[in-house]
């Protein structure tokens, strides 16, 4: 398997990412931080799969035939299939705007209410402010995204 550079010179094994990008508009300043980091996880030597939940027509709600867990049957088709996605990933990344100062504008409400809450323990978060109204601060939050996405993987410095 191939091992890429991490920042402190360590090779790390490659991994497969699946990259949740939740947006309306596939060009928003939201989709060129996913694809900056994007970038960066394939620099590193990863591979990633993009799961553009509204281009791909995503239904996010909760219908009777998705509680057949609860009655020890299977579960739909396409609950499987987004279940089969995350389970042949060896990490998750999500890409997703916050509006209006809502959810998830705190980081405890994200990490755990939602993440632990779903069985994922190892969670960062990273939030890019002020990007409507500064501009100038974009290519820093497209270096910072293309550095996170390189380091996703790296093992945590001792």
């Amino acid at each position: 398997m191939a091992s890429a550079d991490t920042a402190a010179g360590a090779a790390q094994p490659a991994r497969h990412v699946l990259a949740v990008y939740a947006h309306p508009w596939a060009h928003s300043f939201t989709g060129f931080i996913l694809h900056s980091a994007v970038r960066g996880a394939r620099a590193a030597g990863h591979s990633v799969e993009i799961a553009d939940l509204y281009a791909e027509g995503f239904d996010p709600v909760l219908r009777h035939a998705d509680y057949a867990q609860f009655d020890h049957k299977p579960m739909p088709e396409d609950v499987r299939r987004e279940q089969a996605r995350v389970e042949r990933s060896d990490a998750l990344m999500f890409a997703f705007p916050v509006w209006w100062w809502s959810f998830p504008a705190m980081r405890t409400q994200i990490d755990i209410g939602v993440m632990s809450y779903a069985g994922l323990t190892d969670v960062r978060s990273q939030f890019f402010y002020e990007i409507d109204d500064d501009p100038e601060s974009h290519e820093e939050h497209l270096r910072l995204a293309y550095e996170l996405g390189r380091t996703f993987l790296a093992p945590e410095p001792a």
